[in-house]
């Protein structure tokens, strides 16, 4: 509340709660992650704004990828706000992610190098407080710390515990374990009870794990942080329990490693319990689920089986995985779930939603899962849960899209809506029906899908599914502008506005780009430059690679159309480095057309053709690839290979009335070009007239009549200056066959004056 109004704070807050263990108003969902980011990043930034802010991540390398995502995302878009971020890390982490941490603006790389001999023997006078070292003493601890503080320092202190450097042993772990093995056996135990719970324990768990009484365990741990052993923490977190750590994770290893290991099962149910008596399950779920497994794989080791010890570690572990998912740490949920999937019952009914979750962790976290996932869904259809399995079948069916089965797809949404029957009430039966409408909207069936959005709009209005009404109002809107009705501006103005009001950022470029893009197909080309603007500007609160991707393509073409060709150069060479056959992009047939042209402006004709060539070997048989299939053969008939580039013509004209949504801006002028060079012009027409009303198919229409100047004359008015170059370079040609060189010349350089 101190740094942001009642909206944004309720929104912040929503998203903080999982971070601190608290449950969420609202259900982790899988496109999420990124708002959970903007909000964190918000916060962030909202302390910055009353003072500059310091946020420190030590020991980055053990960070899962969902907090290394966010850590990236924050140093990349958290510019105008005074933030330091400074992270810690052994090179593991560069091994992990090559690039993490590189190349960014306002960042630096710092590599600690090992310490110089002078540097270590300052360290080891200060540690020792001893000015001057005896020689034989200072050779061989520089000898044995080679430029390594921590053994430095581990050195320093078995030196001052028994006053002579005569056989010290080998390694760090050596000098630590001789040190431990100094300590009274009731402070060597406790230290090994603290091993169990972690780097940082608390007084409690020591007392439980140990059977110690409170005031004795107190006062060993005094002696121990004399030792340097442990050190307090000046605030805990746990209420009412003093805090301690470790004060280095090598003294934690070596004391548990000294545990024998038929006792430390004994002690991580100890550890549990104590945990699970503090109420706050589901702030410790993972630690709770470390122990339960822990407890449980000494027990196995030792030949015994404990049923009531698996069961409970079964559960553990699933609220685990549902913690990591309010997170959105798909990876580390998809493991939670898969050791709890191994303990669980097949024949107990709880086991379906386990495996269909986590099916869509691993889906989420690596793009796997997809058989477990139907699995769970299948033995959610036999438990008889109608509205867990349509939501099931709903997700597969998503799945199923992305993974290029349309007939899968298809089949499951079909499930899914037959599960819930005709049940007003079922917020799967509308999730069901936004799919369905987008599905029948991506094929062109554009009537039936506005009788189906009509209904999940109702529905989803009256059960207060916000951002499924954003998502069928913004699939209205589509469909209305597809049919030809303007009404349709309106919806996705709406959709737009109660989505930035949500703050769904995923579904606000949607809907943006929706309307962009029917803004284009009118030759409303300024309208559409502003709407590419606010795609930028929710790129701001949502950059996630593959939205900013999105922008950049669109970017690109309108930096096209506008005749800004040096920026769309640059923005096509950046987008194919990154584009590579292990991640690929639906939208880089368009990108790679966009290419060739250029390539042509320049004068590389037949690199243009020989790339043109590729692009249909390389390419599929999508939307992105038949809308540029008219570019790509005038690119060919242009190249001199005319063969190639009537088949291609055939191709699109033999897409009969598809052809119509497929070009509707700027690829139909270059189909029209492409019919009169290769004397189809008549065909052409009697496919598109009456069909298309914008100023693309009025200037095509004049194309295909002969009358290029028309055809310039719409071209300048939208503001498609490529367009009107070529319209007038093809005029000029026509008056000076004509016999009108005084015209022809005024054409021609209206024409240079363009490229």
């Amino acid at each position: 509340d101190a740094v942001a109004e009642e909206a944004e704070a309720e929104w912040i807050e929503g998203h903080l709660r999982p971070l601190i263990g608290l449950a969420s108003e609202s259900e982790a969902r899988d496109d999420r992650r990124n708002e959970a980011f903007s909000a964190w990043r918000r916060f962030f930034e909202a302390l910055a704004d009353r003072r500059p802010l310091v946020l420190v991540f030590e020991d980055l390398h053990w960070a899962d990828d969902g907090l290394l995502d966010f850590v990236d995302q924050l140093a990349d878009w958290a510019r105008s706000a005074p933030i330091l971020v400074l992270c810690t890390a052994r090179p593991e982490l560069l091994e992990r992610r090559p690039g993490w941490g590189g190349g960014k603006a306002n960042a630096l790389t710092l590599s600690l190098p090992p310490l110089e001999d002078e540097e270590t023997a300052r360290l080891l006078s200060s540690l020792l407080e001893t000015p001057v070292l005896a020689a034989e003493t200072r050779t061989e601890l520089l000898a044995r710390a080679a430029g390594n503080p921590l053994y430095a320092e581990q050195f320093a202190r078995m030196l001052a515990e028994r006053g002579s450097a005569e056989q010290l042993p080998e390694t760090v772990q050596g000098i630590i374990a001789a040190r431990l093995d100094l300590l009274a056996e009731t402070d060597k135990a406790l230290l090994q009870d603290a091993s169990v719970v972690g780097k940082v324990f608390w007084l409690g768990s020591v007392c439980e794990i140990g059977g110690l009484e409170r005031e004795a365990a107190e006062q060993a741990l005094l002696g121990l942080e004399r030792k340097e052993l442990v050190q307090r923490a000046r605030r805990s977190s746990v209420e009412g329990e003093a805090e301690y750590a470790f004060r280095h994770l090598l003294v934690r290893d070596v004391a548990y490693g000294q545990i024998p290991r038929a006792t430390r099962g004994g002690k991580h149910a100890a550890a549990a319990a104590w945990v699970e008596g503090l109420g706050r399950p589901d702030d410790h779920a993972e630690m709770l689920a470390s122990h339960y497994v822990s407890a449980l794989e000494y027990s196995q080791a030792a030949g015994t089986w404990n049923a009531e010890l698996a069961a409970r570690a079964r559960v553990v572990l699933r609220d685990a995985g549902d913690r990591a998912v309010s997170l959105y740490a798909w990876t580390a949920a998809a493991g939670f779930y898969a050791q709890a999937l191994e303990l669980w019952p097949a024949d107990d009914p709880e086991r379906a939603l386990l495996a269909f979750r986590c099916g869509r962790a691993r889906g989420n976290a690596d793009g796997t899962g997809f058989e477990l996932a139907e699995e769970g869904f299948q033995g959610l259809v036999a438990s008889g849960d109608a509205e867990a399995a349509a939501n099931a079948a709903v997700y597969l069916s998503r799945e199923a899209w992305i993974r290029g089965d349309p007939v899968q797809r298809d089949d499951y949404l079909a499930r899914a809506l037959g599960l819930v029957g005709e049940d007003p009430d079922s917020p799967a039966r509308v999730a069901a029906i936004a799919n369905e409408a987008f599905n029948l909207m991506s094929d062109g069936h554009y009537s039936e899908a506005a009788a189906l959005v009509e209904e999940g709009i109702s529905a989803a209005e009256r059960l207060g599914l916000d951002e499924y009404w954003v998502r069928l109002l913004n699939r209205r809107g589509t469909v209305r502008l597809n049919l030809g009705h303007e009404q349709g501006f309106a919806d996705l103005d709406r959709a737009i506005s109660r989505a930035r009001e949500l703050r769904g950022y995923e579904q606000l470029q949607s809907c943006i780009n929706n309307r962009m893009t029917h803004q284009i197909a009118r030759g409303r080309l300024a309208d559409a430059r502003a709407s590419l603007d606010e795609l930028r500007e929710n790129l701001e609160h949502d950059p996630v690679a593959a939205r900013r991707r999105w922008v950049d393509v669109v970017n690109m073409e309108q930096a096209y159309l506008f005749g800004d060709w040096d920026e769309a150069r640059a923005l096509i060479d950046a987008y194919l480095e990154e584009v590579t056959p292990d991640a690929p992009h639906v939208l880089e047939p368009v990108i790679r057309s966009y290419r060739l042209l250029l390539l042509q402006a320049e004068g590389d004709w037949p690199g243009a053709a020989d790339e043109a060539e590729a692009l249909v070997r390389s390419a599929g048989a999508g939307e992105p690839m038949q809308q540029s299939l008219p570019r790509v053969a005038r690119v060919l008939f242009e190249g001199g290979r005319r063969e190639r580039a009537a088949a291609f013509l055939a191709e699109c004209l033999a897409y009969g009335d598809a052809l119509v949504g497929i070009l509707n801006d700027a690829p139909i002028v270059d189909a029209a070009w492409l019919a009169v060079d290769l004397g189809r012009a008549g065909d052409f027409s009697a496919l598109v007239e009456g069909r298309v009303q914008s100023p693309w198919a009025v200037a095509a229409a004049a194309i295909c009549a002969g009358d290029f100047r028309r055809a310039a004359e719409v071209a300048q008015e939208i503001g498609f200056r490529p367009g009107e170059a070529y319209a007038r370079l093809r005029a000029a040609r026509q008056l000076v066959e004509e016999g009108r060189r005084p015209e022809a010349d005024v054409e021609l350089q209206r024409s240079l004056a363009v490229w």
